[in-house]
């Protein structure tokens, strides 16, 4: 399968912003993602694990990892079910699921264009778990409020 989207380059294409609490959820604040200083190496049994450790807390949800083809590169994906199927009824399409590409040659990360577009907070939430998870980024206090 061919994958026909644009990407686009986290830490290059877009800044993550996140807005969150501080001061056991006193203030407001803003966070940027940024890149941690050590150059740690993602390999393909990092991303096992961290599918196994999603798909035993989160098991209704679908977590895989997938491996597709695109402009002659491999990358690795992290992604969820399409879609889901309530009991009793037709097949729901999922509107809280953001594939993550890793291309491990070049050690970069990158989301759908259409994703960022259309739901940036759900982007920048999703990229902050997962790389931090990986231990290839932080959190960084921008500003109060």
């Amino acid at each position: 399968m061919v994958i026909n989207m644009k990407l686009l380059e986290v830490f290059k294409d877009f800044d993550v912003l996140i807005r969150g609490k501080s001061n056991f959820g006193r203030y407001d604040g803003m966070y940027l993602l940024v890149k941690k200083g050590t150059e740690k190496k993602i390999t393909v049994e990092d991303l096992k694990k961290y599918i196994q450790r999603l798909q035993q807390k989160y098991p209704e949800r679908g977590f895989q990892l997938k491996i597709r083809k695109y402009k002659g590169k491999v990358y690795h994906i992290v992604d969820q079910d399409i879609y889901v199927r309530q009991r009793g009824r037709k097949k729901k399409r999922k509107k809280d699921r953001v594939p993550i590409f890793f291309d491990l040659e070049e050690q970069r990360v990158f989301v759908p264009k259409s994703f960022w577009e259309h739901n940036k907070r759900l982007v920048g939430y999703l990229l902050m778990r997962t790389l931090g998870a990986l231990g290839i980024s932080t959190v960084k206090w921008v500003r109060s409020g």
